[in-house]
């Protein structure tokens, strides 16, 4: 699986904002490149998927405090269409993938609607392992009561 890094930090609110934005569908590698040469973002178009994203924020032992670093961290799943888990506070070790700060990854998914996303997201948060890792369990559940 690709390492896969996003910087969104919206600061609206606590607990943090959950995932509810439309969610880019891939960028070619010709409009990085044409971004890159040309360095006028402007100029390129990029297509939105109107799905539902949902993400839920995986945390390190000891969030919010102090949290652990260098836990080991499995399970991370194959890439998959629907699926992306964003690397935040990882690095690589020795020992193979490890965290490295408080906000570890970021699960998220696209579904059709809430309770689809969340069918799709959390069972892969829970394969997801690392010691100490802990994460919110009700990402969404407010939408879902209003669908």
């Amino acid at each position: 699986a690709r390492i896969t890094s996003m910087c969104f930090k919206p600061l609206i609110g606590s607990p943090p904002m959950p995932t509810a934005l439309d969610w880019p569908k891939p960028i070619s590698v010709s409009c990085a490149t044409e971004t890159g040469q040309s360095r006028h973002l402007a100029q390129v178009t990029v297509d939105w998927d109107r799905r539902t994203a949902l993400g839920v924020v995986m945390a390190a032992h000891g969030y919010p405090g102090t949290p652990r670093t260098g836990d080991a961290i499995t399970g991370i799943p194959a890439d998959l269409p629907d699926l992306v888990v964003f690397h935040a506070a990882t690095a690589r070790s020795s020992a193979g993938l490890v965290t490295s700060g408080g906000r570890v990854l970021c699960v998220t998914g696209l579904a059709d609607n809430v309770r689809q996303a969340q069918e799709l997201v959390y069972p892969a948060v829970r394969a997801i392992q690392f010691d100490g890792a802990q994460y919110r369990q009700d990402i969404g559940h407010h939408a879902v009561g209003r669908q």
